[in-house]
């Protein structure tokens, strides 16, 4: 049966939504191999910090499962899936920081100078985090029929304001900055005088995660202010909560 003619527009949505889909799902299988280890984590050891990893985890997982489903289903309750996923995505996000402004509060010996600075960053993330949930809007749902008599894919058009975004991913990244420093600091005068394996790796470890967020970070700006994936471009910085 051959498919109906389709404007440009409608064939821009498809890609979108194809690509989208596809980084959703790679970052599901992320998710589902940190709520494996976070579990395993969460047996042995019953310490908040291990909580957090497993509930930032499981929410992720969850949010990542249910979008992949949705993609493949037709017509299915559009505001819901955005503003939902949205909320999850946040308290993601925010568990993600705690669990890092944690790890530099315990290896600075519970140092108040790293708590108090980490706590200002924090809430000026979840303040920018607020700002885009307010921001969020689905502007349009276009059904788009790929075959002739088969039913119409929804599209869920959402446009979510591309300074609320870039704001929250610049907050996002200074935190990160400082928590790295501060834990990475703190690692080098430790292997100074222990020059074990285990300081080493910590140390390239911690390195390479803060060369590779700021990266991403400048990647995903590019992106949402250029565009690139339309109206789902900020799909990057959702999928990056991993």
């Amino acid at each position: 049966m051959a498919p109906p003619s389709m404007n440009a527009e409608e064939r821009a949505e498809i890609l979108f939504q194809k690509i989208s889909t596809a980084l959703v799902a790679m970052a599901m299988v992320v998710f589902i191999s940190n709520f494996y280890h976070s579990y395993q984590l969460y047996r042995r050891n019953r310490q908040p910090i291990y909580t957090l990893c497993l509930v930032q985890s499981a929410i992720g997982c969850f949010c990542m499962i249910i979008n992949v489903i949705m993609d493949f289903t037709l017509n299915f309750l559009c505001n819901f899936r955005v503003y939902s996923s949205a909320c999850l995505y946040m308290v993601s996000f925010i568990c993600i920081e705690l669990i890092l402004l944690m790890k530099a509060y315990y290896c600075n010996n519970r140092a108040k100078s790293v708590l108090i600075p980490g706590c200002c960053f924090l809430t000026i993330c979840f303040g920018c985090s607020i700002w885009n949930l307010c921001t969020i809007r689905v502007t349009d749902t276009a059904a788009i029929h790929l075959y002739e008599n088969a039913p119409a894919l929804m599209s869920c058009s959402v446009h979510v304001e591309n300074v609320a975004i870039i704001a929250l991913i610049i907050a996002d990244n200074l935190l990160n900055f400082y928590l790295t420093v501060c834990f990475l600091s703190n690692i080098y005068r430790s292997y100074k005088f222990n020059r074990s394996n285990l300081f080493a790796t910590l140390l390239r470890d911690g390195t390479l995660y803060s060369l590779v967020t700021s990266t991403s970070s400048v990647l995903i700006v590019t992106v949402t202010v250029t565009n690139v994936l339309g109206t789902r471009s900020s799909t990057l910085f959702a999928a990056s909560c991993k």
